[in-house]
């Protein structure tokens, strides 16, 4: 049963990654194109293959969570990489624009790179020889 939260809460996380994308994306072509109809059309046809990447995603996430043992540990896992991706979302666009960031902001983005990295880090001090 806690299988099934836990792909639940990957899942959540996976919609959250796929729709925060797309405004990264989006940002960052704005940034790099003035071509609004170039960006739309790019902005389409990207969103609809990370729609598939995720779809397939979660469902790899299932058999994952439901087929392991320790569970938990690879749930930290998966919850480290996807911190650690949000984080690169959340902080790329600062970088280009060179936006200063608020302290909120600062703290939320050192929050997650080091939750990400102390998941991980979890993760890999629990396993003997193979890291998945």
């Amino acid at each position: 049963m806690i299988n099934y939260l836990f792909w639940i809460i990957s899942s959540g996380i996976t919609i959250y990654l796929l729709l925060y994308s797309r405004g990264f994306y989006l940002k960052v072509f704005s940034f790099l194109m003035r071509d609004f109809y170039l960006i739309n059309v790019i902005d389409k046809f990207l969103f609809i293959a990370l729609s598939f990447i995720a779809l397939g995603f979660i469902v790899y996430l299932e058999s994952f969570y439901r087929k392991n043992k320790k569970v938990f540990y690879k749930f930290l896992l998966i919850t480290g990489i996807q911190l650690i991706i949000l984080f690169v979302f959340q902080f790329t666009p600062y970088l280009l624009f060179g936006i200063v960031l608020s302290y909120k902001e600062i703290f939320f983005l050192i929050l997650e790179i080091i939750l990400g990295g102390f998941f991980i880090g979890i993760y890999i001090s629990n396993q003997r020889y193979r890291i998945l």
